[in-house]
């Protein structure tokens, strides 16, 4: 991927740079990220290109900055040329000079291959797997009967940027300077499953697996993946309800989980067990296990959930939890592993 060149003055202009501050700040002063743009950022008084002074070129990546008035990185930023390709989707500060992107930002992308595994296992999308990437998908759901759903789907996909060495243009045509074969990855991924409600769908239970199979252009594979998921709700009778929701993921990674110089195939995964009594209180025990060299192989938890007000709740954890990828709250990150207990309280007005 081609980065696009930023340039800023180093030269202090007292005038125009506070002008400028006083209109980025009315728009986006508390507001980190406003928008992926693709010619000038909003708000911000342009300089010409040709303005004289110490200019020292910056790079960034596409996204939105907000200026400070006691740094360096404040001054008066112009946008030259936006290179020709598609966004790579990640955030960039704009005081950071080195050109390589922020990995932190990896999972705040503007839009992204729609996958074919479930939204817990976008972890096996590497480096930046939908900066350049090309493929299909083909999804089939039957009805079978009034309360079971069977559904089946796959994806093929052709990346030129999950390799950190790959680079495309705006057509998709890889310009890195080493062969096309030994920064593409060709990638076939497929679930299928099913979902069945009872109980005047008060109960149900939602069951799926799959494989991935991610092959680099020379022949060897980079990534392999099998995966099991299930969801399971039993209504009791009046407020209460037992739930259980789990996976199983067997995995291989080029590089990982070596011993004797050879990468070997691990488990990983986790189970958990809810009693919930609608709408207030949820009583959960969890089970964490992985079998990859190094690591603790069992975490134990428990934790309580109050809701004492519409959108408003209490949580409180005490336990283990392996370091994961995870999705809470509709965002999903990379959780360190942790050990101990900790409070939540979310207030919403």
């Amino acid at each position: 991927m081609l980065r696009a060149p930023f340039r800023a003055d180093s030269a202090q202009q007292p005038t125009g740079r506070a002008t400028a501050t006083r209109r980025c700040r009315s728009i986006a002063c508390l507001i980190l990220v406003a928008a992926l743009l693709q010619t000038n950022i909003t708000g911000c008084t342009e300089r010409s290109a040709t303005d004289s002074g110490n200019a020292t070129t910056h790079w960034i990546d596409w996204g939105v900055f907000l200026p400070d008035d006691n740094a360096g990185s404040s001054s008066l930023w112009t946008v030259q040329q936006m290179a020709g390709s598609k966004p790579r989707y990640v955030m960039r500060f704009a005081a950071l000079d080195e050109p390589t992107p922020i990995p932190e930002f990896n999972v705040i992308t503007y839009s992204f291959v729609p996958p074919a595994e479930t939204p817990t296992i976008l972890d096996t999308e590497f480096g930046y797997f939908n900066a350049c990437v090309n493929g299909g998908r083909l999804r089939g759901d039957v009805r079978a009967t009034d309360s079971l759903l069977v559904f089946g789907q796959g994806i093929f996909a052709d990346t030129k940027t999950e390799q950190v060495s790959g680079q495309c243009d705006a057509l998709g045509h890889v310009v890195s300077g080493l062969p096309a074969a030994q920064v593409e990855d060709r990638v076939w991924d497929g679930v299928s499953g099913f979902e069945w409600t009872f109980d005047g769908s008060l109960s149900h239970v939602f069951a799926s697996s799959g494989v991935r199979e991610d092959k680099e252009g020379t022949g060897g594979f980079y990534y392999r993946e099998r995966h099991l998921e299930y969801s399971i709700v039993k209504y009791v009778g009046g407020p209460y309800s037992l739930e259980l929701q789990g996976f199983d993921r067997l995995r291989w990674e080029i590089s990982q989980n070596q011993l004797g110089g050879v990468d070997h195939w691990w488990h990983e995964g986790e189970n958990y067990v809810a009693f919930k009594v609608a709408p207030n209180w949820v009583f959960t025990q969890g089970f964490e296990y992985t079998t990859q060299f190094q690591y603790p192989p069992y975490y134990v938890n428990g934790s309580v959930f109050y809701k004492f007000a519409n959108g408003s709740n209490l949580r409180l954890f005490v336990g283990q939890q392996r370091a994961a990828f995870r999705c809470a709250s509709g965002v999903c990150r990379f959780f360190p592993a942790f050990e101990g207990a900790r409070a939540e309280l979310t207030l919403r007005f």
